[in-house]
C-alpha cells in the first residue's frame, strides 16, 4: 500500500518545531529524530522563491556525509531531491 505525503501545513509546522528545538539544544532533538545526527537544509522554492527548511537525518561514513530524505515516509521523493 502506498503512503501519501503529509499535508504541507502539517509538515511546515513539524519542521519549524524540530528546527527550533535543534537550535535551542545545540543540534540535539527528541521525538522521531532522537539519537540521530541532524542537519537543517534550507532550499529556495522554484515556484515562489521563498526559503524552505527541512530537518534531515544524516550519517557520517568514511568522512563523507550521507543525507537521508524520506518526505515523511511517503512513496515519493521530497521536492529538493
Amino acid at each position: 500500500m502506498s503512503r501519501q505525503p503529509p499535508d504541507i501545513e502539517t509538515m511546515k509546522a513539524f519542521n519549524a518545531e524540530v528546527a527550533e528545538e535543534f537550535r535551542a539544544n545545540n543540534g540535539n532533538v527528541g521525538g522521531a529524530f532522537e539519537g540521530n545526527e541532524l542537519l537543517l537544509l534550507t532550499t529556495t522554492s522554484a515556484k515562489s522563491g521563498q526559503p524552505r527548511l527541512s530537518p534531515l537525518s544524516c550519517k557520517r561514513i568514511d568522512g563523507k556525509l550521507m543525507i537521508i530524505a524520506g518526505y515523511g515516509g511517503a512513496d515519493v521523493n521530497p521536492a529538493w531531491v
